[in-house]
């Protein structure tokens, strides 16, 4: 440490213990290591406590020989002081630097880690026990039967039962309607138990919550599946079959209200219109929180409406799903490789160029595109969310549905409904495309996806059918330079 830092920080030492630095602004501009800073006008014009503490940081990088700056070196500079010290650091070095200047982002991530810190110690941090989450139409899983949990863990876990398996989520979603029907069997006086009487209470609530038959199918469906797992009488399980029966014979008497939602979803140009305003406005805003909603809302429209998963689906991760190739020839560089949760089914394929600007902008939240290489690096080594929180973390599994209803009026899974009407219109191959796209396989169309490369084929054509519909000057406008035929 210099003679001059050492005087300095005995001066501030000496100042704290009276209450504050008092040093003047001449004083503070007057060090070499504001030499280049002097003829900012900010430095003229900002409070001097700004200018103080501004000076601090410096020196306490000097002292320590930082080139390359991390939020842990912050949070040492910083240890005790509530996160808005941090904020006012921030915006003076916006001021001074630029929005872009790398270490403004390092500062508001310290700041952040500093807030989700505070609001832990203060117990201001949203979480809700797990009493608070309890649902109020069913029963906690520990109250179901002991043979019923038994059954429905094995089933989770993925083993056979009476010569059957079914997927995790098959078996949580059996676990959920069996917990709803204890509650509707308690609440009318009736044991723990699936039988006559039990099913009429349950259906009896299911009316009173105003389901709708599609709803009622499925649930009763769900607890026909566990009936059989449990060994109940036949008379019992036919019972089940002709209730889901009934119910499904009305829903052609409602229309459904996934059409009524299709009609009102705009064309995939005005999706792509939308979620390029919404990435310009991201790209504008400094206010961290508001910068990471738009330009997550601009992703999650863009990328679903050609990847329209599943919102289970929708937790990605840089190097587990998603992966990078630097040196495609054609701006295919990135890809997609995941499992679907409803099925198992292993899901992937080459990303179209159309989605590199979103999912970039993703991972530089506001900094300069020369940082990119670093960013998406890191991204990948520590396994990163795709579509994060402001604060780093990965979002919900319903969030990008609940994203897209807050900007579009409705859920993203009309995604789906989108991708087959579209491309079902284009014939047999058509119907193929839309299927691999939403990663559905049922018995009658598993024929169409034994080959491999087929998979990828399809995969790309059924985005590339997609995106055709898209004005052209609106990708000429947004694509430029890129190695892709937009002709």
């Amino acid at each position: 440490m210099t003679d001059q830092s050492e005087q300095f920080h005995e001066h501030i030492s000496r100042q704290s213990k009276g209450g504050r630095d008092t040093r003047s602004r001449d004083a503070i501009l007057a060090a070499d290591h504001w030499s280049k800073l002097r003829s900012n006008s900010y430095s003229e014009t900002m409070q001097v406590t700004l200018l103080r503490q501004a000076d601090q940081f410096f020196r306490f990088c000097i002292d320590r020989g930082l080139n390359d700056i991390k939020v842990e070196d912050v949070m040492d500079f910083d240890p005790y002081s509530s996160p808005s010290s941090l904020q006012r650091l921030r915006d003076t070095l916006r001021a001074l630097y630029g929005l872009q200047h790398p270490i403004t982002h390092v500062i508001d991530h310290a700041r952040r880690k500093k807030c989700r810190a505070h609001r832990l110690k203060t117990g201001r941090s949203g979480l809700r026990r797990a009493m608070q989450k309890q649902a109020k139409l069913s029963v906690p899983s520990s109250e179901l039967p002991a043979t019923w949990q038994n059954i429905l863990d094995e089933l989770q876990s993925g083993q056979r039962i009476r010569r059957r398996k079914c997927a995790p989520s098959i078996a949580k979603n059996m676990r959920s309607y069996a917990r709803q029907l204890i509650w509707s069997a308690r609440n009318a006086g009736l044991p723990d138990e699936i039988s006559i009487a039990t099913l009429g209470a349950y259906d009896a609530d299911l009316t009173a919550r105003g389901l709708r038959p599609s709803s009622c199918t499925m649930q009763f469906g769900f607890i026909g599946q566990l009936a059989f797992f449990l060994r109940l009488d036949d008379d019992l399980q036919e019972a089940i079959k002709e209730v889901a029966g009934h119910y499904r014979r009305s829903v052609h008497d409602v229309p459904p209200m996934r059409q009524a939602r299709f009609a009102q979803l705009p064309a995939i140009s005005t999706l792509f219109e939308i979620a390029y305003d919404l990435l310009d406005m991201g790209l504008l805003e400094d206010h961290s929180t508001m910068r990471a909603t738009y330009l997550v809302d601009a992703g999650a429209i863009a990328f679903l409406t050609l990847i329209p998963l599943r919102s289970a689906d929708t937790v990605l991760r840089w190097g587990e799903h998603l992966t990078v190739n630097v040196d495609s020839p054609d701006d295919w560089r990135y890809r997609i490789d995941s499992s679907i949760s409803k099925t198992s089914v292993d899901f992937g394929g080459d990303l179209h160029p159309i989605l590199n600007t979103f999912l970039e902008a993703l991972l530089l939240q506001g900094r300069h595109e020369a940082f990119l290489p670093r960013l998406r690096a890191e991204a990948i080594a520590n396994c990163d969310p795709v579509f994060p929180k402001s604060s780093g973390r990965a979002r919900s599994a319903l969030n990008l549905s609940r994203r897209w209803r807050a900007r579009l009026g409705t859920g993203s899974h009309i995604a789906r409904t989108q991708a087959h009407t579209l491309l079902g219109a284009l014939g047999p191959k058509g119907v193929n495309s839309a299927l691999n796209l939403c990663a559905q396989r049922s018995f009658e169309t598993r024929r169409h996806y034994q080959d491999a490369s087929l998979h990828l084929t399809l995969m790309s054509e059924s985005q590339e059918r997609l995106s055709a519909t898209l004005p052209i000057e609106l990708i000429a406008e947004r694509m430029k330079g890129s190695k892709i035929n937009l002709a």
